[in-house]
């Protein structure tokens, strides 16, 4: 039932699923490259004479690019192998195995990020996967110097382009897993950092407040003035309207806020616990873990502040306000668009292509605003 990238080709059999996907590894990320390659006399048609998507053929068994298997070298390979299998659902995982030809994906990633704090106590940015996708790659990098992320400073996805930097504030999953996958649709010249969360085993921060002051500090060592633009998904959008208000106290310009699928307050448990389960992991996250913690978060009330503020929220939402509470708060300084995908698939293809664009565009509408001013 997991997700593959098949291609279908039409035209001569000349050339086997091995030759094509050595071409495309030298033009594609290594995550775009599909995971397999179906010959077709002719793509399937509509009566409409429109693509026919539930006609094309599920791929057997030698459309996939398997290299011989060879079995894990040492105890980290052996580790490594059975999370992908475990997470990708394959028997068995050999050391020159990639993680995207098996049909891993960007959530799928999260997953191993968050087994791999658990098994083997390490922490790895999500970037790591796709620069590293096979086992033995990845072990090596996990043996490596700097294994650790430095969980104190921002991410630098994105760090070169013409425009001011988007900082994409962390989700209270452990990792900043959606600020990867969205940097690829963000606009090119736009730089992108990610503000992750604390370390595992420090203690967490018990307010929003005070999450967002670390937050704060990371983003003024990359960018020491405004105009500041900061963004974050689910929790991290809270967060992120913190960040902004703490920014403007500090006689800052904050030139763009963005809400994605953000609630305006943090409701019952299992507000925070959905969040936490796009991880596949019950671990520490970065959020306090007690009710009486968790009752502490709960008490931030935002308060509103003299800039516009932008929410992106999904049609699909069994959330009875479309407008996540942000609306009495903010009755004439909100801007909301609506995006494909619910709350969690709106940050997955393709749902978070139109997510990109949408942002980019209200992004560098917010610089031709400030201009004018």
């Amino acid at each position: 039932g997991e997700k593959r990238l098949v291609a279908y080709v039409v035209g001569e059999e000349t050339a086997g699923a091995d030759v094509l996907r050595a071409h495309l590894i030298r033009v594609l990320p290594a995550h775009m490259v599909p995971a397999a390659f179906v010959h077709l006399e002719a793509m399937p048609l509509t009566p409409n004479g429109k693509l026919d998507r539930r006609a094309l053929p599920a791929p057997e068994a030698d459309a996939f690019v398997r290299p011989s298997y060879e079995a894990p070298a040492g105890e980290t390979e052996e580790a490594l192998a059975e999370i992908w299998a475990e997470v990708l659902r394959v028997e068995r995982v050999g050391r020159w195995d990639n993680f995207f030809e098996l049909g891993g994906h960007s959530l799928l990633a999260v997953q191993v990020i968050a087994r791999m704090r658990q098994v083997l106590e390490v922490e790895l940015d999500l970037s790591n996967i796709f620069s590293h996708p096979t086992v033995e790659s990845l072990s090596a990098r996990v043996r490596g110097p700097g294994r650790a992320v430095r969980n104190d400073r921002a991410i630098a996805i994105r760090p070169a382009g013409s425009k001011l930097p988007l900082f994409l504030v962390h989700e209270g999953t452990g990792t900043t897993a959606y600020a990867q996958v969205l940097s690829t649709h963000v606009d090119g010249e736009i730089p992108v950092y990610a503000l992750p969360p604390q370390a595992p085993s420090e203690p967490p921060l018990r307010t929003i407040e005070g999450l967002a002051a670390r937050l704060v500090r990371m983003i003024r060592e990359v960018q020491s003035s405004g105009p500041y633009r900061v963004a974050g998904w689910s929790l991290g959008g809270l967060l992120a309207y913190e960040i902004a208000s703490q920014l403007i106290d500090q006689d800052e310009i904050v030139e763009f806020v963005g809400i994605l699928d953000g609630l305006s307050s943090i409701g019952p448990q299992d507000v925070v616990l959905n969040v936490r389960r796009v991880a596949g992991t019950t671990g520490r996250t970065g959020l306090p873990e007690s009710d009486e913690e968790m009752c502490v978060l709960r008490e931030y009330r935002p308060q509103p502040i003299p800039v516009p503020v932008h929410l992106f929220a999904t049609r699909q939402s069994s959330n009875f306000d479309p407008l996540r509470g942000w609306g009495d708060l903010l009755p004439e300084q909100l801007q909301v668009t609506f995006v494909p995908g619910t709350h969690l698939s709106m940050i997955s293809p393709p749902n978070v292509e139109t997510l990109g664009k949408e942002l980019s565009r209200w992004i560098n509408h917010a610089r031709e605003r400030v201009e004018r001013l």
